[in-house]
């Protein structure tokens, strides 16, 4: 048993060193969520000034493109962005990027990175996610889905445990508390007074 329980609280640990490393990696990082065909705007700065450029980049699902590039004199060349779907204010350092009429093909990781001279500095990262439109319909399959994984699960969790158990008992010689084992040799006076 002693055996189990050291086990447990190993996977519980590495599991709050894991929580712990992912909120480190997350603080910087927003998360937006819209649903399709609404505008979005993403913050594009930095703290550091001053500026000379800014790329800004989209990680979708296959490959790195570069949507635009913002030069401090209010000139802004578009790379791989639609001109109709980008609206860029503001100035160096302090961008704000609208996407316009948000969709599917959207999706994705966003960042900036700005140049000084030769140097540059990358902004925070924004991860936007687009709501699909879910039919009413089939909301009571996902839930009957979900709960019939739930159970699944639970029995699963419910036999690994009995295994465990099996192979504990196995590794004592079948001794239970309660239970005389090898361990206990009974036609031996032992000292113990038994009532």
């Amino acid at each position: 048993m002693l055996y189990v329980v050291k086990y447990i609280f190993l996977l519980i640990s590495i599991c709050i060193r894991s929580m712990s490393w992912a909120a480190t990696v997350v603080q910087g990082m927003n998360m937006l969520i819209k649903p399709s065909g609404h505008d979005v705007t993403i913050e594009c700065t930095t703290d550091k000034s001053p500026q000379n450029g800014v790329y800004m980049y989209k990680q979708g699902e296959s490959k790195q493109q570069t949507l635009f590039y913002f030069y401090k004199e209010n000139h802004l060349t578009f790379k791989t962005a639609n001109e109709s779907k980008v609206r860029v204010n503001g100035e160096l350092p302090n961008l704000s990027v609208t996407l316009l009429h948000v969709t599917d093909e959207d999706i994705g990781l966003y960042w900036c990175e700005f140049y000084l001279d030769e140097r540059n500095t990358v902004g925070k990262f924004t991860w936007l996610w687009i709501e699909k439109d879910c039919p009413e319909d089939t909301l009571p399959i996902v839930e009957i889905i979900l709960i019939v994984s739930a159970v699944m699960l639970l029995v699963f969790i419910s036999g690994i445990c009995c295994m465990i158990m099996k192979v504990y008992r196995k590794s004592l010689g079948g001794w239970m508390p309660g239970r005389a084992g090898p361990h206990l040799d009974q036609s031996q006076d032992s000292g113990i007074v038994r009532t």
